[in-house]
């Protein structure tokens, strides 16, 4: 996934506004005949759009919504508009992390910026894990569950177990230690 900057700050806020009742937290604003080529342009688009909600909903190939933004013919994910908008920055080059993982809760207070490991240290479980833990398989040769856990682009293997909770144990207190506020296990200990 590659992460563009987004338009200039001035441009965003003359554009949209953070909404918390759209369900994409954005809505539009009147805009400004700068931000378009032609008078009919200006003219439909704020009579269409303006104090309407921005964007739409989008799914990824992994099967995840969230939402996305059409600017100047170019979409941009509407997490990062919002982080910017209340900011007032842009995070490029780095990510912006949704702190719960739901991918459509675009509060303000649940966006952070995070670099491409960090934000990948707070996904969920995936749809494919047969365990329902992260970092934890079973390993048919021994009979035992197996915990391991990335970090520094390294696998650290952190043992076998006679079943799956315990490998998650292993693991989540691990994932504490090296991974902190970044994961998922401090999210839930914070709660």
């Amino acid at each position: 996934m590659s992460i563009r900057p987004l338009p200039p700050i001035e441009y965003l806020n003359e554009a949209l506004e953070i909404c918390n009742d759209s369900p994409t937290g954005l809505k539009w604003r009147n805009r400004p005949k700068s931000h378009f080529r032609t008078n009919k342009g200006w003219k439909t688009s704020n009579t269409r759009d303006a104090g309407n909600n921005a964007g739409s909903k989008k799914m990824s190939g992994d099967g995840v919504e969230s939402y996305s933004v059409k600017l100047n013919q170019l979409v941009f994910p509407a997490h990062r508009i919002i982080f910017a908008l209340y900011s007032q920055r842009d995070p490029w080059p780095l990510e912006v992390d949704h702190i719960d993982r739901c991918a459509t809760n675009n509060h303000p207070d649940n966006l952070r910026v995070a670099t491409r490991n960090e934000n990948a240290r707070n996904r969920s479980v995936q749809s494919n894990n047969r365990s329902g833990y992260r970092g934890v398989t079973f390993c048919k040769r021994t009979g035992k569950w197996m915990a391991q856990i990335g970090h520094n682009g390294k696998c650290l293997f952190l043992g076998r177990f006679t079943n799956a909770e315990e490998a998650a144990d292993a693991r989540s207190k691990k994932e504490k230690e090296i991974h902190a506020e970044f994961s998922p296990m401090h999210m839930e200990a914070t709660r």
